[in-house]
């Protein structure tokens, strides 16, 4: 995934139209590749939508709210 702004990633995937699958997004430690925490609420499950389609999601609140320090998270270009 890439940093694009304001808080806001963005990441390209290629999937097979049709089929369905469960996820969860989590933040990994750049250096250690260690989940730091998984989002919060129940896994999420996607019917990919046919080729061409853009699919566009929101991380689940987690509590406590995370907090960032500088060597936690870095982009790379």
């Amino acid at each position: 995934m890439s940093w694009i702004d304001d808080g806001d990633w963005e990441g390209e995937v290629s999937l097979v139209p049709g089929i369905t699958f469960s996820y969860k997004f989590g933040i990994v430690h750049y250096d250690s590749g260690k989940i730091i925490r998984w989002e919060g609420g129940e896994n999420r499950t996607l019917t990919v939508p046919p080729v061409g389609s853009e699919v566009h999601h929101t991380w689940q609140v987690v509590s406590p709210p995370l907090s960032f320090t500088e060597n936690l998270i870095r982009a790379t270009s």
